[in-house]
């Protein structure tokens, strides 16, 4: 069917065409009106010229990504409750009360704190072992 006309796939469209040959640009975590959270996917077509003949847009659904990270960590009273978070820190997951999108950083600034600081150190000791 048509590419629905959203913020989103208009800012995909703006992305790619910025980009070079095997370059892929990726979407933060998306929330549709209706449905489970996505990731955006557009990557720019060329033909054997080099000339720009479009794009390629995905949608990747995170919905079976949520359902399974909800049955191990959330599948029974005694597991611990477990979010699982954007990079924006909003929650993926619904969990009892909280709906998918629930700003977790926002409710638990401190422990959002740590977590960013735990990734900013994780990924200067990768870009450190390259």
């Amino acid at each position: 069917g048509p590419l629905p006309q959203t913020s989103t796939t208009r800012e995909a469209l703006h992305r790619v065409s910025a980009l070079s040959a095997g370059q892929l640009w990726i979407s933060p975590v998306q929330w549709p009106k209706q449905g489970s959270p996505e990731l955006l996917l557009a990557r720019p077509l060329f033909a054997k010229s080099g000339q720009r003949r479009g794009c390629l847009l995905a949608v990747i659904t995170l919905a079976p990504l949520v359902r399974d990270f909800n049955l191990i960590t959330n599948g029974a009273p005694e597991l611990e409750r477990g979010y699982l978070l954007s990079s924006e820190g909003r929650t993926l997951n619904a969990i009892a009360t909280t709906a998918a999108g629930f700003n977790f950083a926002a409710r638990y600034p401190k422990v959002w704190s740590a977590i960013q600081s735990q990734a900013q150190t994780l990924s200067r000791i990768e870009r450190a072992n390259i």
